[in-house]
Parts: C-alpha cells; structure tokens; sequence
C-alpha cells in the first residue's frame, strides 16, 4: 500500500500535488475551494470540544495499533491483511521492521512501558468517557443534525473496537465488507488477547452502525441486521459481567 512523501497514511494527490494526513488534507481542499467547509455549522465552542474529544479517538487509534503491531499473536494477521499487497517473500521482513517502528514510536511516547493490565486500564477509562458522550448511540457526538469529520474520527476508532474485538463478526465482515480483500480481511479478522473489547457498549455498537449507513455505505453493506443485533447482546452482556 503506498504512502505519503512523510512516510504515513492516509494522504491525497491533487492535481500532482501531494497532502499527508487526513487532517490537513481536509484542511487544503477547504481552504482551496475543492470542498465547502464540512465543520462550518459549528460555533467556536463546539468547535473547540471537537479538538479535545478528537484526541479520545487518536488515543484509541494508538492502542488499537499496538495490539496489531506489538503482541506476537497478531503478527500473521498483519502480515496477511495490513501487508497483503506486499510480495509474499518480503511479508516477514516489512513486519519485523514495522515492529521495530512501533515499538520505537511507543517506547518513545510511554505506552510501551505499561504493562498489559495498565495498557487494558487506559484504554478502559478512554472508551468508559466515550460511551458517556455517545449514550445510547442514537445522535452524533456533539448533537448536531449530521456527522461532522468529529464522527468520522470516533467512528475510525471505535469500529475497530466493536469489530475487530468480536468474535461474531470476523467471518460475516470479512467475507462480505468490501470488495477490497485486504481492507476486508483487516476490519474483520480478530485480534489476539483483546480483552479491551468488554469496554464496548451497545451505544457504541449503535453509534458504529448510524455512522456507517451515514458516511461510509461500502462499510454499512458489509454487517448485516443479525450481526449488528448479536453486537448489541455481546455487548450489553459484557456491560453486565463488568
């Protein structure tokens, strides 16, 4: 899969020119004229709770990516769906070499130095504050009347959580998903020693399915209605044995 010129995803190329990250390409192409302003509605105070709980989702992001990179049992995973477009000889070493990446990048930051239970306890207390935010997962973060790029943030975090941490929907998810094997077998395939999935509630699970028929329907065709269902019983169960 290719990356930007900084090495990352995602990015865009527009007309030749080349804008890493998904924060500043939406900023170019609104400040270029390619887009209307997709926050415009907000005013400057929920505007400013948008930043602060965007950094819930990041938080997220970078646990979800630890998991992935960093515990031994999802190495295959990666290197059969995240690394699928790669030469299957250079599978290992792109991995090993990833591995070496992350784990640099979160000794570097302190994630790396927690222990697992410490690691499972943050990323508790950050899905604890979002299911306070989402409630029962009818509206959107900041109860506007559509998804605002806030939504599309929590919803690439948390969709892993609902996802990826359930055993329910690995087979229906990654058969179904998407065209795209790779991206399919990456949403839906599981993550070994993901006990953080407990955390999720049935607000997420419904908060997930509401932002995916929204914004992303190749996402929204890929779970079917009895799947979403036996989410929302998975999760209200491990909301009980907490």
């Amino acid at each position: 899969m290719a990356t930007s010129l900084k090495g990352a995803r995602p990015f865009i190329s527009y007309n030749g020119l080349q804008v890493p990250d998904s924060h500043f390409a939406i900023q170019w192409l609104e400040e270029n004229g390619v887009t209307k302003k997709l926050d415009g509605e907000l005013d400057a105070k929920t505007a400013s709770l948008a930043e602060a709980y965007r950094m819930l989702a990041v938080g997220l992001c970078d646990l979800i990516s630890m998991w992935r990179w960093l515990v031994p049992a999802n190495g295959q995973f990666v290197q059969q769906t995240i690394l699928a477009e790669a030469p299957a000889l250079l599978r290992r070493t792109i991995y090993q070499t990833g591995n070496k990446k992350y784990l640099n990048r979160f000794q570097l930051a302190g994630l790396a130095r927690h222990s697992r239970a410490e690691l499972l306890s943050l990323a508790d207390r950050q899905l604890d504050a979002l299911a306070t935010l989402l409630g029962d997962g009818q509206g959107y973060v900041l109860g506007t009347d559509a998804p605002t790029t806030l939504d599309c943030a929590v919803f690439g975090a948390l969709c892993q959580f609902v996802l990826a941490g359930n055993a329910r929907v690995h087979a229906a998810a990654a058969a179904k998903i998407t065209a795209d094997k790779r991206a399919a077998a990456a949403l839906g395939a599981p993550l070994a020693d993901f006990e953080v999935a407990r955390a999720v509630t049935p607000g997420m699970v419904r908060y997930v399915r509401r932002v995916g028929h929204a914004v992303f329907p190749e996402f929204a065709a890929g779970v079917d209605d009895e799947t979403w269902r036996g989410l929302e019983a998975d999760a209200s169960a491990a909301q009980a044995a907490r």
